[in-house]
């Protein structure tokens, strides 16, 4: 077996040895919050289902829920996610018309042929809003 020398380190006489620095240690990402069991609802506003028809950039749609942020309903076409909609419901006897406007934040082929489009609200409604809304459903059947 040989034997093993040190070897002087020149320039070094001070007898303070530079120490590498510690290797880094991997720090773990956080994971991802836990998904919600099933059936738990993670909305900000109660959603309200309804069947109301309107006309959604001059196509006929059927609203299936509304909320202060936003609808869903089911229109004959598709729109690309992002897409600015004007969203009108004719009140019973045609005497008013409410204008919404609101992006397509979903879309999803429905089993009929048509797609669902999930749609937030530019500018949220209030809950009285919301109420008229629903109460022109009622009044129309």
């Amino acid at each position: 077996m040989r034997h093993l020398r040190k070897k002087q380190i020149k320039g070094q006489r001070s007898g303070v040895w530079a120490l590498l620095p510690k290797a880094a240690t991997p720090v773990p990402e956080p994971s991802p919050p836990a998904a919600p069991p099933p059936g738990i609802e993670r909305r900000a506003f109660v959603r309200h289902f309804c069947d109301i028809g309107a006309l959604v950039d001059s196509w006929p749609a059927k609203i299936e829920n509304v909320s202060r942020g936003g609808l869903k309903f089911v229109i004959g076409r598709r729109f690309e996610v992002g897409t600015i909609l004007k969203v009108e419901i004719a009140s019973e006897a045609q005497e008013s018309l409410s204008l919404l406007l609101a992006r397509v934040i979903r879309a999803a082929p429905e089993s009929t042929g048509n797609w669902g489009l999930g749609c937030a609200f530019l500018q949220e409604i209030s809950e009285e809003e919301v109420q008229d809304l629903l109460a022109t459903e009622a009044k129309m059947q």
